[in-house]
């Protein structure tokens, strides 16, 4: 139905939908409380024409978004109809009436006078806004003819039409009367003798929970579709819905436990080949078939694993891929028609420009590559690695490693999956393994004891540098960030900023640094080496200048660290500071390690 949060492109206007989200809301609650799909679609037409004198039914006004959330098309009246014209036709009946704004539809009973028929409803039909919900519709106060327009060119008007349903499914049918004609338009599309409205929808239930559609063209079934080959199956289906009380949750019920959704995605079996022979693109539906996740139940389910969803209902839209990642429902998100997030592009979100009859699922370098190198997907898999780390202090390894097996995939571990997860953990890294050198952080400083505690990573690379989710300053951690050649520390000794090396085998080393405050202000900041064994190295505080941080010969072991921590001495005004590093083995080997060329 094309929801978006913006109007798509309209030169100076305001380009945002306020309050969008109250048709999304509308939804939601319509389709948790079951409400029927006759009365489901006639509020999205016409709920205002409900509404009586005592206000009641003003809670279905958001439903109007259905149509009034539409692209604006520099707020061409033509193009808004036509628009709402084709959600209506093609997104409610499979039918494509905006084929007849120019001409005669060239292959279905639709004719130009049809067309324009029903662009009369619209036509009369205005936007008043108000409450509870700032798109919503009402009848114009005042009749405005419709004509049909010649080659759909609104500047050579023919012939009036009266407002009417489409003449081949009511030639006996009279004008609609006073009004708009909305009313008559719903009671038409939900009409217990339309042979099109149910049968549309149970086609798009089962295409959503089979993955595949009944119907070749989900939005379209003329006489260019060709017919679908389980036709009795659909009949069936539509007639069951309307005679249960057009109940979408009995539909999905329905479907759901039949046979044919219960069986496997594999061909096995004495059979198996030999249907693969008969009917290799299951249209007879003799197995399930394998489906891709969409973007919203992919995020979903990685919130879910992390235990990090929020599953609070309704609320405005939120930008769902920026940092601080928000952790609810990916359907809340928020949509630009100009400018769609990205990884929603990636994996195949429908375009909100225009009615979609399904989504497109493709596979493309790109996913594996946000799944790869994703900031958000990072921050699941940490906050999973914490949660098991909890379940490990009170359990053993395999018990541990089937709580992730639950908690990721949503079933128990194997026992063979047991016994590799067993030795996995078990196992040394090997030779080859890629480490770390560098990596950019936050601690705690105890200045009397001179050992770090409570070190973090700072979760944001942006703009060549390291910082809090917010950026800089951060809601949390402030102005703490680390670049190639120094930083700023954060608000007091619980935010000081660390550059940690991490030793890639035994040796002895020396240090080589210069930490600089460059700043006529300020206080200046104070620079500590701890090492994570043996504790501070050494300390220098630095005011408007610059000190040599050198420490002869240490012994490191593999993988042990050596913390660079900076804090605000007192004051975190003025606080930027330049510390650059070399370490270097002292056994006559060639590698160094230099903090600014192997910045991260």
């Amino acid at each position: 139905s094309r929801y978006s949060d913006t109007k798509g492109y309209v030169f100076q206007e305001d380009r945002q939908y306020a309050e969008a989200y109250r048709y999304r809301d509308w939804l939601i609650e319509s389709f948790n409380r079951d409400l029927p799909y006759n009365e489901f679609v006639r509020k999205q037409i016409a709920a205002d024409l409900d509404v009586d004198a005592e206000g009641n039914g003003k809670e279905h006004l958001p439903a109007t978004g259905f149509l009034t959330l539409g692209r604006r098309f520099l707020n061409n009246r033509h193009d808004i109809i036509d628009d709402r014209l084709d959600v209506i036709t093609r997104g409610l009946m499979g039918m494509t009436l905006a084929c007849a704004r120019c001409h005669d539809h060239k292959y279905d009973p639709v004719s130009q006078a049809d067309y324009y028929a029903l662009s009369g409803v619209f036509l009369n039909t205005d936007e008043p806004g108000g409450e509870p919900f700032a798109h919503r519709l009402a009848d114009a106060p005042d009749e405005r003819a419709s004509h049909i327009l010649m080659r759909g060119n609104p500047s050579s008007p023919g012939d009036k039409v009266p407002r009417r349903f489409v003449s081949f499914f009511a030639p006996q049918e009279q004008p609609f009367g006073p009004g708009s004609g909305r009313r008559e338009l719903a009671d038409h599309i939900t009409a217990a003798d339309n042979p099109l409205t149910a049968r549309v929808m149970v086609n798009r239930i089962w295409m959503n929970l089979m993955g595949a559609s009944l119907v070749e063209s989900p939005s379209d079934i003329g006489t260019r579709c060709p017919p679908p080959l389980q036709q009795d199956l659909l009949d069936h289906m539509a007639v069951d819905f309307q005679s249960d009380g057009w109940s979408v949750k009995r539909m999905i019920r329905r479907i759901m436990t039949s046979a044919a959704y219960q069986q496997q995605s594999v061909a096995r079996g004495p059979h198996g080949e030999q249907a693969i022979a008969v009917d290799p693109a299951n249209t007879l539906y003799w197995r399930m078939n394998r489906r891709r996740r969409d973007i919203e139940s992919l995020r979903d389910g990685l919130l879910a694993a992390s235990g990090q969803l929020d599953r609070q209902l309704n609320g405005p839209s939120i930008k769902v891929d920026k940092a601080p990642f928000p952790k609810r429902r990916t359907v809340y998100a928020y949509i630009d028609r100009q400018d769609l997030a990205g990884f929603l592009r990636n994996f195949d979100m429908a375009s909100p420009d225009a009615h979609s009859p399904a989504r497109a699922y493709t596979s493309v370098p790109q996913q594996g590559l946000y799944l790869l190198n994703s900031d958000f997907v990072a921050e699941q898999a940490i906050q999973l690695g914490r949660q098991a780390a909890t379940v490990a202090e009170n359990s053993d390894l395999k018990a541990t490693a089937d709580w992730l097996f639950r908690q990721s995939l949503g079933r128990s571990a194997t026992d063979q999956e047991l016994q590799l997860a067993s030795e996995f953990v078990a196992s040394p890294p090997s030779s080859d393994q890629i480490t770390e050198t560098w990596i950019a952080g936050y601690a705690t400083l105890d200045l009397e004891a001179g050992k770090l505690t409570k070190f973090e990573r700072l979760p944001k690379f942006q703009d060549g540098r390291w910082s809090g989710n917010d950026g800089a300053p951060d809601a949390v951690l402030g102005w703490c960030l680390i670049h190639a050649q120094g930083g700023h520390p954060g608000t007091g000794p619980e935010f000081t900023a660390v550059r940690r090396w991490i030793a890639p085998r035994d040796g002895h080393i020396r240090i080589r640094g210069t930490l600089n405050h460059p700043a006529k202000e300020g206080d200046g900041v104070r620079g500590t080496i701890v090492h994570d064994s043996l504790q501070s190295l050494g300390q220098w505080t630095v005011l408007q200048g610059e000190a040599k941080t050198q420490v002869e010969s240490i012994e490191v072991r593999s993988g042990q660290t050596i913390d660079f921590v900076t804090d605000c001495v007192g004051n975190p005004n003025h606080d930027s500071f330049n510390w650059t590093v070399r370490i270097r083995y002292e056994d006559g080997a060639k590698e160094v390690y230099e903090s600014e060329r192997q910045f991260p």
